[in-house]
């Protein structure tokens, strides 16, 4: 566990990802169903698994991770995790 978590994840689609990757990202992120999610939205829940519970996140992410709706699982476990 961490007490903090510094990055700037790559801005990558999942989808234009080829398969050998995305059945890797599919096996470890099984908690997330949709792929056509920007890949920073997995460093974001990984973030969250590893990091204590007074711990700090901080990224540099594309603000589509915020607002869109295919991230919608991301931000419900920001939300639960970090009320």
């Amino acid at each position: 566990m961490f007490d903090i978590i510094i990055g700037n994840p790559p801005y990558v689609v999942l989808r234009l990802m080829d398969e050998i990757y995305k059945e890797a990202l599919k096996n470890n992120f099984l908690d997330l169903k949709y792929y056509t999610i920007n890949i920073s939205s997995l460093f974001v829940v990984a973030s969250i698994k590893m990091i204590n519970k007074t711990g700090t996140i901080l990224f540099i992410i594309n603000r589509a991770v915020l607002s869109n709706l295919y991230d919608n699982q991301t931000l419900t476990q920001v939300y639960q995790n970090y009320k």
